[in-house]
């Protein structure tokens, strides 16, 4: 129990800790549901860590991860622990890895503290440019974000710690490009932090004259939306007195009314994703 509540006030914890207790309380027994790892790995414990991450993928499979989630895991799993033993053991005889797992029916969190070169993580996102859907400059911290948008980093003196957090079920949001047109696609497994939002605004404030953009919710009934309304809405006020940027929105249909009143009273509103791209090929 103490390591149980040790985990939800865990600083990374604090603004998510309500939901995490309430994905956990879907098992009948959420207490149980929590298994955690803890170990210390030196330069030339690499192969042994590569145990870990087997072991930890095993077990999210036998609480009912799909085999796509359990790649997805083994994939941040086994790129995080690379970098470390890469770039963060300096010194081969007094260096080491902390890591800290964490496996749930719901969730996989993974916090990994080294001695490297401190850097600043959401820099370097930019720089492999991980929220641009067209580059091809993505690396191994780029991917991770298409899995998942909870990826942190904490600083201490000559310490680096990065943690990740997969939810089971759960997806970034998905931004792409067809042909001209922009559109970012919410849907019932989309979950939104503060990542996905500066994903978003980031977007919208590069747009120029003649953008085309497509939000497509998909019929969703995902109840997180309500948390990107506010943010979607200050965003789109700066773009509605541009004449020339055309936004169509599909989908409406299970949003909460609020948010579906907003967008049809603004943009043109379509039932399906098909009427929407109709919509901008006839405005060309």
């Amino acid at each position: 129990m103490s390591e149980l509540l040790k985990l939800l006030i865990s600083k990374d914890f604090v603004s998510n800790a309500k939901d995490i207790i309430a994905l956990m309380r879907r098992s009948k027994d959420w207490k149980k549901d929590i298994v955690k790892y803890n170990g210390l790995f030196y330069h030339q414990d690499k192969i042994e860590s590569s145990v870990l991450i087997e072991e930890s993928v095993k077990i999210a499979g036998s609480k009912g991860w799909s085999d796509e989630e359990q790649r997805e895991a083994k994939f941040i799993l086994t790129e995080l622990f690379d970098n470390s033993f890469s770039h963060g053991l300096p010194s081969k005889e007094h260096s080491f890895i902390n890591a800290d797992i964490v496996i749930s029916s719901t969730f996989l969190k993974l916090t990994l503290s080294d001695f490297g070169v401190t850097f600043d993580l959401i820099e370097e996102l930019r720089n492999q440019e991980a929220f641009n859907p067209d580059s091809d400059k993505h690396k191994g911290l780029s991917f991770i974000t298409k899995i998942t948008p909870e990826i942190y980093q904490e600083k201490y003196a000559n310490k680096n710690t990065i943690i990740v957090i997969k939810r089971q079920g759960l997806k970034p949001l998905r931004i792409r490009k067809q042909n001209d047109i922009l559109v970012f696609e919410v849907s019932n497994s989309t979950y939104v932090n503060d990542n996905n939002l500066g994903v978003f605004v980031d977007k919208i404030n590069a747009l120029t004259s003649d953008s085309k953009i497509i939000i497509d919710f998909g019929s969703t009934r995902n109840m997180m939306i309500t948390k990107m309304y506010r943010e979607i809405r200050h965003t789109l006020q700066k773009v509605e007195q541009t004449a020339n940027i055309k936004i169509a929105v599909c989908g409406l249909e299970e949003v909460p009314i609020a948010i579906r009143d907003y967008f049809s009273s603004r943009f043109p509103t379509f039932e399906t994703f098909e009427n929407a791209i109709e919509y901008h090929e006839n405005k060309c």
